[in-house]
C-alpha cells in the first residue's frame, strides 16, 4: 500500500502547484469537520473532471506534459492527464491511490477525430484507482458535463462507495463506451508502455501527420 501513497516522478504531489491544487480543490467544497477520505475523493473527482475540458487532441508525448504539476495548470487535456492529477491530488490528502490504463471502444466520437485515429479504439484510457474505507474503486474523471450534455450521454458521477465508469450505453440506449482490454494498475505513469501502446494503435502520430492533430473536441461535438 505503501507504494501508492508515495510521489513519484509523474505523481509528484510533493510539488507546490499540486499541494496548492489539492488543497484548495478540498478547502473549498469541504468544511474541516467533514473532510473524511470519502468526502475528499468525491470532491477532488469532480474538481478535476470539470477543471480541465476534456480535449483529446491535447495530446502529447512529451514526458513533462504528463506531471502533475504542469497538468494542474491545464484548462483542457485528455483522460490519461485527468487521472494523473486526481491521483496526485488523492495522495497528498494521504488516500491511497493508483492509476488504471485500458484500451477502450468508444462508439461517441467525432467524425473528425475518427478519421485521425482511423479506429475507434481509444487506446491507454486512463482512469485512477482509489482505496476508501477498505475497498478499491475504479473513478475516471475524463468527460466535464458539458461534453457529456453535448453528446447526449449522462456525465459520470461518484458517490465515494462504487466505481464511476464510463456507462455503456448514452441515454437513448445507443452504445457508448465498451472496455476491452485492461492494461494494468501502475503506482506510477508507466511512460514507455503508453508510447509503444500508441505505436501499435496510432502510428501516424510518430510522423509529421501528427501535425494535423489539433482541435476542439466539445467544439466539434456541438456540431454533430
Amino acid at each position: 500500500m505503501e507504494e501508492y501513497l508515495r510521489p513519484t516522478r509523474f505523481v509528484n504531489f510533493d510539488h507546490a502547484a499540486v499541494a496548492q491544487y489539492a488543497r484548495t480543490a478540498v478547502e473549498s467544497a469541504l468544511v474541516p469537520e467533514a473532510r473524511t477520505p470519502k468526502n475528499i475523493a468525491v470532491a477532488l473527482f469532480y474538481r478535476v473532471r470539470e477543471d480541465i475540458r476534456y480535449n483529446p487532441y491535447r495530446l502529447s508525448l512529451d514526458p513533462e506534459a504528463f506531471v502533475a504539476s504542469n497538468i494542474a495548470g491545464f484548462a483542457e487535456g485528455h483522460c490519461i492527464v485527468k487521472a494523473i492529477l486526481f491521483t496526485a491530488c488523492l495522495r497528498y490528502w494521504g488516500i491511497p491511490a493508483r492509476l488504471g490504463f485500458a484500451n477502450v471502444r468508444n462508439h461517441l466520437s467525432t467524425p473528425r477525430f475518427i478519421e485521425f485515429l482511423r479506429t475507434d479504439v481509444f487506446a491507454f484510457h486512463g482512469y485512477t484507482d482509489v482505496f476508501i474505507d477498505g475497498r478499491w474503486l475504479k473513478a475516471t474523471t475524463a468527460f466535464n458535463k458539458s461534453l457529456c450534455d453535448k453528446f447526449n450521454v449522462d456525465a459520470l458521477d461518484f458517490d465515494g462507495e462504487s466505481d464511476a465508469l464510463f456507462h455503456q450505453f448514452d441515454r437513448k440506449g445507443n452504445a457508448y463506451m465498451e472496455y476491452i482490454e485492461d492494461l494494468g494498475l501502475h503506482a506510477d505513469l508507466p511512460y514507455d508502455l503508453m508510447v509503444k501502446t500508441f505505436r501499435k494503435h496510432y502510428p501516424q502520430i510518430f510522423t509529421p501527420e501528427v501535425e494535423r492533430f489539433v482541435g476542439d473536441f466539445e467544439a466539434e461535438a456541438a456540431t454533430k
